[in-house]
């Protein structure tokens, strides 16, 4: 199996994807999940400026010796207020720059409305998907829905489990929509391998990450409770052929979290995580993973 980790591990720091992309190849890293939202001018409206803009990473890409295998979607919620057009657009988008860049898969995520119950949830995200179907067969791209949990959505339906996930893309029954699961979100909705061996043929992807089962922190393995045992066990036995990547792009978390640090007004010099700091980090996030897949004879370069 392969490592992949994302773009976004960088965000803070870069401006555009090209200058995420040399940090990520530096610690190691092969392969990559380009997170959209990072590079703003993927979304203009001037068709010249948003495809100059990808075919600039795609040449930075080639020159680095990096492979895309992975993409996120900036769309964030469909549900919002006033918000369907242009999460339509951005998905839309997303999947036409994937198609240039030649990457098989796309995350978007799935609307939600606090308190929204199971059938209406349904039905309003079987019409999201289905307004990027289009896309998605002209490209080839896949699009991958992804589990959350109760401590992002308190109340409310939306795909929690493996279960939940297989029941959704089966109803809608289109052969370019697949899971994406993440370990993360996955934590505090019961056991990982029952719930990633439950998605079996329909798992396409991977976000690993970690927290301590109370909140959405994506940090890095070994940092709080995953269980890297059941995840990987859970990978081997379905018979997954995908990328393990790494989503765990808060391993050194900013100042300003649900938690935030404490403050010392008088000198902020190391109030916030340096660059430097972020790329020993990210060494350290390439070697748990090899480590990993090492230990069950599956890692590949």
């Amino acid at each position: 199996m392969k490592l992949a980790t994302t773009t976004a591990d960088f965000s803070r720091f870069c401006a555009t994807l090209p200058e995420c992309l040399a940090h990520v190849r530096a610690a190691g890293f092969r392969y990559v999940d380009l997170s959209l939202s990072k590079d703003k001018r993927l979304f203009s409206a001037n068709e010249r400026e948003w495809r100059g803009a990808a075919e600039e990473i795609g040449e930075e890409l080639a020159r680095l010796g990096l492979t895309p295998v992975q993409a996120h979607s900036p769309n964030s919620n469909p549900f919002s207020v006033g918000a369907w057009e242009e999460e339509c657009r951005l998905g839309v988008r997303s999947l036409e720059v994937c198609g240039l860049l030649g990457i098989p898969d796309l995350v978007v995520h799935a609307g939600y409305t606090v308190g929204m119950e199971k059938q209406p949830w349904y039905e309003k995200n079987k019409t999201f998907y289905e307004a990027l179907f289009p896309t998605a067969e002209k490209t080839g791209v896949y699009i991958l829905t992804e589990n959350t949990s109760k401590n992002n959505l308190p109340s409310g339906f939306y795909l929690y489990t493996g279960q939940d996930m297989v029941e959704f893309i089966e109803g809608i029954n289109h052969p370019l929509l697949e899971a994406v699961w993440d370990t993360g979100h996955g934590i505090s909705e019961g056991c990982q391998y029952e719930n990633i061996t439950a998605l079996g043929r329909h798992l396409r992807g991977l976000h690993v990450h970690d927290n301590g089962g109370r909140a959405d922190d994506h940090g890095l393995p070994y940092t709080g409770i995953l269980n890297l045992d059941a995840v990987i066990n859970a990978l081997i036995d379905t018979n997954y052929k995908g990328y393990f990547t790494f989503e765990a792009e808060c391993a050194l978390r900013a100042a300003k979290t649900r938690n935030p640090r404490q403050t010392f007004e008088r000198d902020t010099r190391l109030l916030q995580p340096n660059l430097e700091m972020t790329d020993a980090a990210e060494r350290l996030l390439y070697t748990i993973g090899k480590c990993a897949l090492d230990a069950y004879g599956i890692f590949e370069i």
